[in-house]
């Protein structure tokens, strides 16, 4: 799932947030539905990032959650920019990280 940044001032482009007072998109109600659904998940996330990296944190649009997620090696073409990896829970010895590879 891809939460949102509930506010656009200066983040969001155009037509992302939803305004019900003008009727903006359909995409942009679904994507406020989302962000009001999962809001504690979205504020927990912040505080943990503004206490590792504020800056960032008061930049950052856009977050990415996954439940279970087993992924394989390859390359995210459209993150263009920096952004933070966390795996939470139990995990035996050596499993649940997060792996990137890079190269300058």
């Amino acid at each position: 799932m891809i939460l949102r940044a509930p506010d656009a001032a200066g983040h969001k482009l155009a037509g992302q947030v939803h305004d019900p007072s003008t009727r903006k998109s359909r995409r942009a109600a679904r994507v406020a539905e989302k962000l009001r659904r999962n809001r504690r998940l979205w504020d927990l996330a912040q505080e943990a990032m503004r206490d590792v990296d504020p800056t960032f944190a008061s930049r950052c649009t856009e977050m990415a959650v996954t439940y279970g997620f087993v992924g394989s090696p390859h390359i995210d073409k459209q993150n263009c920019g920096p952004f933070y990896g966390l795996a939470l829970g139990d995990f035996a010895e050596g499993t649940g990280g997060v792996c990137v590879e890079w190269s300058a």
